[in-house]
């Protein structure tokens, strides 16, 4: 199971907040346009693996993956 949260921003995209799941591979959804990622996102989740990011991502904040002890293969955006 995984659980995004989020907030629309000024400029109608949006902004990952938060992240609950338990799940080795992360894939941020593309079903709407993700330009920023919150402090501390994936903060704690050592159970991840892998991160993609989609390359709508401009702005990522700071400690993302805090404590993600497991990560081993992230994919930034262009």
């Amino acid at each position: 199971m995984q659980e995004f949260y989020y907030r629309r921003v000024e400029d109608g995209t949006f902004c990952l907040t938060g992240y609950e799941g338990d799940e080795a591979e992360v894939i941020i959804p593309d079903d709407k346009v993700f330009t920023i990622l919150s402090d501390k996102v994936f903060r704690g989740h050592d159970e991840i693996t892998s991160v993609r990011i989609p390359d709508s991502v401009t702005d990522m904040g700071e400690f993302l993956f805090d404590g993600c002890i497991n990560l081993r293969q992230l994919k930034l955006p262009e």
